[in-house]
C-alpha cells in the first residue's frame, strides 16, 4: 500500500534531518524491507519568503524522487499437513476392521451354541 507523510510546517529557516524506515515485525513470516532513507529539508529565506527544498537519499547517497519498502511475506510451510488425515484415515479402517473380525468370531460363537 501507499503511504504519506503528511503535512510538514516549518515557520524557521534552517536544515531538517530526517531518517525514514520501517520498524521491525514481531512476525517471523513477515521480512521486513531494511532500506534506509534520509530526507533533507532545506528551508530558505528567498525575498521575504520561506522556500523549501527537499533532497531524499537512499542509503549510500543516492538521490530519489519517492521511498519505496519492499516487504516480503514467507508463508508456513506444508510439510507432512496431510499426513495426520492420512494416520486418521488409516486408523479408522483398522478400527472397522477389527470390528468385522470381532463380529465375524461372535457369529461364529453364536452359531456354535444354537447346535
Amino acid at each position: 500500500g501507499d503511504f504519506t507523510l503528511g503535512l510538514m510546517e516549518f515557520e524557521d529557516v534552517g536544515t531538517y534531518v530526517y531518517e525514514i524506515s520501517e520498524l521491525a515485525s514481531s512476525s517471523e513470516r513477515f521480512e521486513i524491507d531494511k532500506t534506509r532513507y534520509t530526507m533533507t529539508i532545506t528551508i530558505t529565506l528567498v525575498d521575504y519568503f520561506l522556500k523549501k527544498e527537499v533532497i531524499v537519499k537512499k542509503a549510500g547517497g543516492e538521490v530519489v524522487s519517492a521511498m519505496t519498502f519492499t516487504n516480503k511475506y514467507h508463508p508456513v510451510p506444508k510439510t507432512g499437513e496431510n499426513s495426520l488425515a492420512s494416520l486418521q484415515g488409516a486408523g479408522l479402517m483398522l478400527l472397522a476392521a477389527a470390528l468385522v473380525v470381532v463380529q465375524q468370531k461372535n457369529k461364529k460363537r453364536y452359531q456354535k451354541k444354537q447346535k
